[in-house]
């Protein structure tokens, strides 16, 4: 069974998103503000592989 990584930790300890340079703490604090997973995803574009 293979597992895809959502979160990586850079080699400064901090968490992003998947391969991109988007810190997980944004994310959660767009989310926690209220908005919804696809504003959220909207304000980040990651090119699709």
């Amino acid at each position: 069974m293979n597992q895809q990584i959502y979160v990586t930790l850079d080699a400064d300890g901090v968490m992003r998103v998947a391969q991109t340079r988007v810190m997980r703490d944004s994310v959660v604090a767009a989310f926690e503000e209220g908005h919804s997973a696809e504003t959220i995803q909207q304000q980040y574009p990651v090119p699709l592989r």
